[in-house]
């Protein structure tokens, strides 16, 4: 798919997934995995050992308080055991979700700070992906977690925020200005509608890049609805053209109500 129909690659060689021992972290490792799949990309899971619960535990006056069971100490060895416990835990349940996948897949542990190790692990052709909520509990689609509103915030590489796991046959959604730097991601959101037998609806500024990409789509088996963008609220727009399902949108525009949409979000 081109200005002369050929196929554009896919921009995403690999995927980064975070994960740790939130239920949220099961529904993105399977979304990231048939992305990953559908992509042709090699797929990592990733396990950050917060350095701040090691430094918490270096304290002098640190203690942990259990119901039942009283005080007992917290320190740097506790904390470095119990952390070994969580990352094996994931390994082991990361496995067989991975193993339905025909994917090249490792897992990795790393020691830092959780945002930035995530993006350190990411680069311009790695998919990061990760919950939009470090608290399972939080589920106002308005509200970000700590971790995700940073790296929403300074992560510019591809980046995939999710609150909810991408369903088969949900819309995808991309919005573009028609430019050809910006086929890639419209090559991405075609293979992913093919992957979730979804609907495609692409988002367009104006009559001029419908044009230009439906000339560019000529071959393409997918079915493609082309909706032109208003001047206001995007997100909202997206809301009301996605019809509440849900879905995924790929999107440049690094918008932050982007953020608050039920959808998941892909951006390059």
């Amino acid at each position: 798919m081109s200005e002369q129909s050929q196929p554009v690659a896919s921009p995403i060689r690999r995927v980064v997934v975070a994960l740790d021992a939130s239920p949220c972290s099961r529904m993105v490792l399977r979304t990231a995995a048939r992305i990953a799949a559908g992509l042709g990309a090699q797929l990592e899971g990733l396990f950050v050992e917060d350095d701040r619960l090691l430094a918490l535990a270096d304290l002098p006056i640190a203690a942990e308080l259990r119901q039942p069971g009283g005080v007992r100490p917290f320190d740097r060895a506790l904390v470095e055991r119990e952390l070994r416990v969580v990352a094996q835990t994931v390994e082991k349940w990361a496995g067989p979700i991975v193993r339905a996948y025909d994917i090249v897949w490792r897992f990795r542990v790393v020691r830092g700070n959780i945002a930035e190790s995530l993006m350190e692990a990411a680069g311009e052709d790695t998919l990061l992906s990760l919950g939009r909520y470090g608290n399972p509990l939080c589920l106002r689609p308005d509200r970000l977690g700590s971790v995700a509103q940073r790296v929403l915030g300074e992560h510019r590489m591809p980046l995939l925020l999710l609150h909810q796991e991408m369903r088969v046959g949900q819309p995808v959604l991309v919005t573009t200005s028609g430019r050809a730097e910006e086929l890639p991601l419209v090559a991405m959101a075609v293979r992913l509608s093919q992957v979730y037998a979804s609907p495609l609806l692409i988002l367009t500024e104006n009559d001029e890049a419908r044009q230009f990409l439906a000339a560019a789509l000529t071959d393409n088996p997918q079915p493609v609805t082309f909706h032109t963008l208003g001047s206001g609220d995007l997100a909202e727009q997206i809301l009301i053209l996605s019809q509440s399902r849900g879905g995924l949108v790929l999107s440049h525009r690094r918008e932050p109500a982007l953020a608050r949409l039920e959808c998941g979000l892909i951006l390059l």
